[in-house]
């Protein structure tokens, strides 16, 4: 059992700043993060996630998926842009898409879709480089940032609305 912090109720209402002091830490905070969220009545649930290379964007996403009860493999799309993972239909959300913008721009998103997406509320959408696109990026976007710590799994995640 992971302590109290780990809450995310109170995380979200209060707690701008959480300390993780391991992959499985991390791995937790994206569980308790998708265990909260409910969809939204008129547009897709979107995360906006941020952080450097090797800080656990790709750790955090592949709990993310799997608190869905997605069984499947879980890649960044570093070269294909999007991944679509269709949740099971015991989930709230009927799919998760996860977008690397690393090498695009808003434009770019436009043409593979990024209005129709956001458009439905049974989506859930995670950008990674999220900073790289944010004029595009809606009102009511959560920012998750994600820091190296001190220690080799050490993270620090930043949250805010």
């Amino acid at each position: 059992m992971l302590p109290s912090l780990w809450h995310l109720s109170t995380y979200l209402l209060r707690v701008k700043k959480v300390f993780s002091k391991s992959v499985r830490h991390t791995r937790a905070f994206a569980k308790e993060l998708a265990n909260k969220l409910e969809p939204h009545k008129k547009q897709a649930v979107i995360i906006g996630l941020q952080g450097h290379l090797g800080a656990g964007k790709t750790t955090f996403i592949k709990a993310f998926a799997r608190a869905f009860g997605y069984k499947g493999r879980v890649t960044s799309p570093t070269f294909l842009i999007l991944r679509s993972f269709r949740l099971p239909k015991s989930a709230v959300f009927g799919k998760l898409i996860h977008i690397d913008a690393y090498r695009v721009d808003a434009a770019e998103l436009k043409q593979l879709g990024f209005t129709d997406i956001i458009k439905n509320p049974k989506n859930i959408l995670v950008v990674e480089w999220a900073d790289r696109v944010k004029k595009i990026m809606p009102r009511g976007t959560a920012w998750i940032k994600i820091e190296h710590g001190e220690k080799q799994h050490e993270r620090i995640i930043h949250h805010r609305r």
